[in-house]
């Protein structure tokens, strides 16, 4: 546990230090990089930088659904982790619906590919540097 938290420590001290946007060193998107369109994690590295820099609105322009889930994948980890830390198991996936898991699936799928359509409301899901 002790790792695993230091790791993530250190992922975040380098992702706070070093700006996904200006290409120093993460790599690209695959599926952009292939085929041209935005999958619906891109722009995730460079919105987590943003909210290190409480640069909400930018974090939200590149990649608005990935912003309003990391609350919800936080409270997830918490909650597994204390979890494991007080009974030495893992109890909390037993609380969760498959239903539920399925949705969001659909949701994220919706959303990549809501993302690449070109005209308006649909053209501001992709990710976008906020002059």
């Amino acid at each position: 546990m002790v790792v695993l938290g230091l790791g993530c420590g250190v992922l975040l001290t380098i992702l706070y230090l070093i700006d996904p946007g200006a290409g120093e060193g993460f790599l690209p998107c695959l599926v952009h990089a292939l085929t041209g369109l935005y999958c619906p994690g891109c722009g995730m590295a460079r919105a987590a930088h943003s909210l290190l820099h409480l640069e909400v609105y930018q974090a939200f322009r590149f990649n608005p659904l990935g912003v309003m889930l990391l609350p919800l994948i936080a409270a997830y980890l918490i909650a597994r982790v204390a979890d494991y830390a007080i009974t030495g198991s893992n109890h909390i996936d037993r609380h969760l619906s498959p239903r539920i898991l399925w949705w969001v699936l659909a949701i994220v799928l919706l959303y990549g590919a809501a993302r690449n359509l070109p005209f308006p409301p649909f053209s501001l899901l992709a990710p976008t540097v906020v002059p």
